[in-house]
């Protein structure tokens, strides 16, 4: 037998502490909104699929949604 220890973080505060740094949330925020506009026909981004579309439809315009 050998002792296993495991640890619990917390997303949301990982998140938070992450979305703080210098320009992490303006720069993640372009980047989607560029990624959701632009609708050439090529798949390069999970945010351009039909999947992202619909849980993003599931929030209002204005809100702020990250995969």
């Amino acid at each position: 037998m050998k002792d296993v220890t495991g640890q619990f973080i917390p997303l949301r505060q990982v998140l938070q502490k992450f979305f703080e740094l210098p320009d992490v949330f303006n720069v993640m925020e372009a980047s989607v909104k560029e990624l959701e506009s632009d609708d050439d026909g090529m798949l390069r981004s999970f945010i351009q699929s039909d999947v992202w579309k619909r849980k993003r439809s599931m929030y209002p315009a204005d809100a702020h949604v990250f995969p």
